[in-house]
């Protein structure tokens, strides 16, 4: 998208009263999506995958939340209602860890762990 573009977009939201605003965010960047009612887990999907994020950029500085999203589920870029939830993850992350350098791993201590209950945690998106 071209930076003007973004920047028409930007202002326009900046123009909307407070509930339009939230209608924006809830339909773009909504977690709403996941079936637990424990805010936990979903601060838990964040951390954890915010952990994941900061780990592999150390090795490799381009990687994104969302491209390590899509390595753990095997998601491609389809445009799907999932493929959309995983990118709305993916910003939430990435804005929930700019500039953090301590994650909680919730007690979990290996790699796959971590990977495992990523995995568990998005086995609660529900496609409504």
């Amino acid at each position: 998208m071209e930076k003007q573009k973004v920047v028409d977009i930007t202002l326009q939201i900046d123009a909307l009263e407070y509930i339009d605003k939230k209608e924006v965010y809830q339909k773009v960047f909504s977690l709403g999506n996941l079936e637990s009612s424990d805010i936990n887990d979903r601060l838990i999907l964040i951390s954890l995958l915010g952990l994941t994020y900061q780990k592999i950029k150390e090795k490799d500085s381009m990687i994104t939340p969302l491209a390590i999203l899509m390595k753990i589920t095997g998601q491609s870029k389809d445009g799907s209602y999932f493929y959309q939830f995983l990118e709305t993850l993916s910003i939430i992350t990435e804005d929930f860890s700019y500039g953090v350098k301590k994650f909680d791993s919730c007690g979990l201590k290996t790699s796959q762990e971590i990977i495992n209950k990523i995995k568990e945690l998005l086995n609660t998106w529900m496609p409504f």
